[in-house]
């Protein structure tokens, strides 16, 4: 049976999702062989690195009066393994270098503009796998309407793209770089991948400890205060 475990690394609220994923089909990750004194055991992992974008799409309103969600889309994504996640790092990295390129940004007064002819400099496409990604340099507006510096990251269309601020793309250069892919992996694999199913249902159902015991039902009835003869008790406060 496939076991698929996730762990997510990055969230970028609206933008950009993380995920660390492996999967486990029937044990096959680990191999045991015998050899003279002694035995051998080989662990294969092969650890999926994804990058989900989430596009700015209004959703809609069902007759019920409730939003629902957008349609997923194969092209917001993209799943990078151990040797493509160094390429798709270093990519991002000078592309946030060629940020500061001198003259990419000016102002016109107070309002911040993006010098085309510098900007198509600094662009950058390259492939992965089946996806086309670019990067390139714009102009942010925010909740404010500030004019912010930032980028729009695309997977294969514009449907598929977001736009990031500074601040957001040293986040995703930032926990890219510093994510532990092997050490993780490794983790999920011995805490979650290879617990037994069974296992994993028991874990949730089991019944609470209880060392209290049961109160014994009193059977005998009780028996009630003599009233108190108030004249008695009045005339020997006297």
């Amino acid at each position: 049976m496939r076991h698929i475990v996730r762990y997510r690394y990055m969230t970028i609220p609206n933008k950009v999702i993380g995920e660390l994923r492996i999967t486990v089909e029937d044990r096959q990750s680990e191999y045991r062989s015998m050899f003279d004194g002694g035995k051998a055991t080989n662990l294969s992992l092969y650890p999926i690195i994804h990058v989900q974008l989430l596009p700015n799409q209004a959703s809609e309103v069902n007759d019920a009066g409730l939003r629902t969600r957008v349609p997923w889309d194969i092209n917001d994504s993209i799943s990078l393994t151990k040797f493509t996640l160094p390429i798709f790092i270093n990519e991002f990295k000078e592309f946030y270098e060629s940020m500061k390129t001198p003259d990419l940004y000016s102002y016109r007064g107070e309002r911040l503009e993006l010098n085309d002819s510098v900007a198509t400099k600094v662009r950058k496409v390259f492939i992965i796998s089946t996806t086309t990604i670019e990067f390139t340099a714009a102009v942010l507006v925010d909740q404010n309407n500030t004019l912010l510096e930032g980028m729009k990251m695309k997977f294969n269309n514009e449907k598929s793209s977001v736009l990031l601020t500074l601040n957001e793309m040293t986040a995703i250069l930032y926990n890219l770089t510093h994510l532990e892919v092997d050490a993780l992996s490794l983790m999920m694999y011995t805490h979650y991948a290879r617990t037994n199913e069974t296992d994993i249902k028991s874990n949730a159902r089991k019944a609470p400890v209880v060392d209290i015991t049961d109160v014994p039902v009193e059977t005998t009835p009780r028996v009630s205060a003599a009233p108190i003869n108030s004249q008695t008790e009045f005339a020997n406060l006297e």
